[in-house]
């Protein structure tokens, strides 16, 4: 049985300028489900194209998310960014708002602009949330615009689990973006078992980022990393 909601309870949304985009934010899927019924659209968009369901993806309001899109919202829209609610729950880290949407029709390899889902999942180092967009299909060679695949971004940040999660689904090792690769962004954080796992999942020691460099000859003369790659370089 849904909570009966009071003429003054509304009073304080409706005061708002975007009374349905604050019941979203604040996860209040009756104050949601009450202002439809006053014939609020569920589409309404700010200035920047953010949506009552981008409010509800990335708070983590699932009751919200589920009311808004019985009521038509629409699931793959797009913010000005050109985020669309999934990756918004990606960016929350809420596998259950994620399960929702994408079973709602969340496409889950949307045209890129900026990011996708998986970057936004990787990026804060969501395990579930990476894990349950695999199994949905999601691109592993898709680069976005600032860190390259989805692996870039977990050698980037130095999450190895994520990593190890990409790799095993068969993200591509050796990808590059600006001719830099995963094993180039390892090598710059000296971590020698990140390092050890790239390798063993075919990282190419002599692969040349955009100033012609191999990823040994980003790290000091001694070292374990350095060690490990100057031996596999030399058997080239």
């Amino acid at each position: 049985m849904s909570e009966t909601v009071s003429n003054e309870q509304l009073d304080i949304f409706l005061d708002d300028v975007y009374p349905l985009h604050k019941a979203a934010r604040e996860g209040r899927p009756e104050i949601v489900r009450s202002l439809i019924q006053r014939g609020l659209s569920v589409n309404k968009a700010t200035y920047d194209l953010i949506r009552p369901l981008h409010e509800a993806s990335f708070m983590g309001h699932c009751n919200c998310i589920r009311v808004l899109l019985e009521n038509g919202a629409e699931v793959n829209v797009r913010n000005i960014d050109g985020s669309p609610p999934l990756a918004d729950a990606c960016a929350a880290g809420k596998e259950d708002c994620v399960k929702l949407l994408l079973e709602n029709g969340a496409h889950v390899n949307p045209k890129l602009l900026l990011t996708s889902p998986l970057h936004e999942a990787v990026l804060r180092d969501n395990l579930a949330c990476v894990k349950i967009l695999i199994e949905a299909g999601a691109d592993l060679h898709a680069t976005d615009l600032h860190f390259g695949t989805p692996l870039h971004v977990a050698a980037f940040r130095g999450y190895i689990r994520c990593a190890d999660l990409l790799l095993r689904a068969g993200a591509p090792v050796n990808a590059k973006k600006t001719h830099h690769t995963a094993l180039h962004e390892v090598a710059r954080q000296r971590d020698i078992e990140f390092l050890q796992l790239l390798l063993d999942h075919g990282a190419s020691v002599n692969s040349l980022d955009n100033h012609d460099r191999r990823a040994e000859d980003m790290l000091p003369l001694y070292g374990s990393c350095k060690t490990t790659l100057t031996g596999l370089g030399s058997q080239s």
